[in-house]
């Protein structure tokens, strides 16, 4: 995904298309305009401001073209963002009055436009549509759409995170493949079984396991070991905690102690999803939308499980959601599109194409059933993982202060280079990061 918020800079690698949609803040790979003719006599159009990110163009063309068969009245345009990212030209079609009625982000993308009142609320909308039935969808993947207890994005897909591994690896070293059982600890004695130097030349070759550095993969040791990322009330971290400082100082010693993923420092010039399909990693923490690659990955035999538990079991969520702009003139209109896009004959086109999941729920259920027969085997753990996902709400908790937040993860990089402990970057930073938002707070 494409992320939308500032993450390590350690790792700038985008993981999943479109939910990972700030990498494109400073990228611009977009669709430059789609513009179709139409007749608008007695027509409403509304403007749809989406990044093209491979197959995600293919399919939001389907989704228009669907909905523009099933009515004539509402035409959809679709507006790309030139050589801008997504975030600058939002604002910048905000600022000049010819705001987009539609847009597409991720469910932390959308955060600092929603506390800057730029967003419609959406459960007013569906509070009004009685065709509309909010039951339908996952109750925690709607969760990923909302600011301050608010819908402002209404999901269309996502995905828990689970374990990805190699079983030929597995069975090359004689282990037993991951289950619901596995805790972590059981994880790092699995890798260090697996990471071997395969040709003799005293370098490391095949690595038991490989870190994503984004925020939606290291805040799953902290919750597991009963950490916290932030307070209820999302106004302060609480990340130098015991907790919280044992599972970032367990992700960091994956690489620095026990040295089975590859040095940080390498990240830039490897390829994840390269690296996994030929054999050279064993695990890793991933999202469904990338089984189309490993299902077209020749000889590989893969499959996944729940990310193994501490103290308790804990994964993240990644979404993709749809917003309507509050100076939209065509409020109703753009929602219509909005229920379309969301429901079953655009979603199942999308389940068709796309590895990443439908909100709605019928749709999640038999998408996953379809793909019975190919692996991963054990499918269902995406869906298995829902009740235990949590947002790291990261950006939800310093909205204005984006600047501050980049700081906190780029000093965080100290941890992962084995540069310094958790314990003494998180005790430092976090009680710093608390003190400007509260500033923040007190000048608002």
């Amino acid at each position: 995904m494409i992320r939308t918020s500032p993450h390590t800079t350690v790792q700038r690698r985008s993981h999943f298309p479109l939910f990972h949609i700030a990498a494109l803040f400073t990228i611009g790979i977009f669709l430059s305009g789609c513009t179709r003719s139409v007749d608008l006599v007695g027509k409403v159009e509304i403007k749809f401001l989406c990044p093209t990110v491979k197959d995600w163009e293919r399919y939001f063309n389907t989704a228009i073209d669907l909905f523009h068969k099933k009515q004539s009245r509402i035409r959809v345009r679709m507006i790309g963002t030139g050589g801008a990212g997504l975030n600058q030209k939002f604002l910048a079609m905000v600022a000049s009055g010819q705001a987009p009625d539609v847009s597409v982000f991720d469910e932390t993308g959308f955060i600092p436009h929603a506390a800057k009142g730029y967003l419609v609320n959406l459960d007013r909308l569906i509070e009004e549509d009685k065709t509309f039935h909010r039951d339908d969808f996952y109750p925690e993947v709607l969760k990923t759409g909302e600011y301050n207890g608010t819908l402002y994005g209404f999901p269309l897909f996502f995905s828990t995170i689970v374990l990805f591994y190699n079983k030929a690896l597995f069975d090359e070293a004689g282990v037993a493949y991951p289950d619901e059982s596995w805790t972590l600890d059981d994880l790092v004695t699995a890798a260090k079984k697996m990471t071997r130097d395969t040709d003799g030349d005293d370098k490391t070759d095949q690595y038991g396991f490989m870190l994503e550095m984004g925020t939606h993969r290291w805040p799953i040791p902290v919750w597991a070991f009963g950490g916290r990322v932030v307070d209820d009330e999302k106004k302060r971290f609480l990340l130098d905690t015991p907790e919280a400082v044992q599972g970032v100082q367990w992700y960091a010693d994956l690489v620095n102690k026990h040295h089975v993923a590859p040095p940080i420092t390498s990240y830039e010039d490897m390829n994840m999803f390269e690296q996994f399909a030929t054999g050279r990693i064993a695990m890793t923490m991933s999202s469904r939308h990338f089984i189309g690659i490993y299902r077209r990955a020749k000889g590989l035999r893969w499959d996944v499980a729940p990310v193994p538990k501490q103290r308790l079991r804990a994964t993240t969520f990644i979404s993709t959601v749809l917003l309507i702009t509050r100076s939209s003139r065509h409020p109703k209109e753009a929602w219509e599109f909005i229920k379309f896009a969301s429901g079953r004959e655009a979603m199942e086109a999308g389940a068709r194409e796309k590895g990443a999941i439908p909100a709605l729920r019928a749709v999640a259920e038999s998408s996953i059933v379809r793909s019975s027969g190919l692996p991963p085997e054990h499918d269902r753990v995406f869906l298995d993982m829902i009740p235990y996902a949590r947002l790291p709400n990261f950006s939800r908790i310093c909205p204005n202060n984006l600047g501050d937040y980049g700081k906190f993860l780029s000093r965080m990089d100290q941890i992962w280079l084995g540069i310094k402990t958790a314990a003494e970057v998180l005790g430092e930073e976090t009680p710093r990061i608390n003190r400007a938002i509260a500033e923040s707070e007190a000048r608002d």
